[in-house]
């Protein structure tokens, strides 16, 4: 899996449990694109259904940020502000 969105976004937790004293982000934040294609990787390693929702992976909550250009992926412990 390592050119997946899952071997991508694993490498960013090690990374940022590293920079954050062993701690995990609470958002996996992702543009649209990435964020199908890695719910796709997810339910396909658990064996679950097409039409099955998944919210988190490790433990981190998935935040779709249509704000984000393709590619991109964020992790943090705030979502982004948005304008109203």
């Amino acid at each position: 899996m390592n050119n997946s969105i899952t071997g991508k976004v694993n490498g960013l937790i090690e990374e940022y449990k590293k920079d954050h004293c062993g701690e995990i982000p609470l958002y996996i934040i992702i543009s649209p694109g990435e964020a199908d294609l890695f719910i796709d990787e997810i339910r396909k390693s658990r064996n679950l259904d097409s039409k099955a929702v998944v919210t988190t992976y490790r433990s981190i909550t998935i935040a779709r940020y249509d704000a984000f250009l393709n590619g991109k992926v964020l992790l943090s412990n705030e979502l982004p502000e948005t304008g109203s």
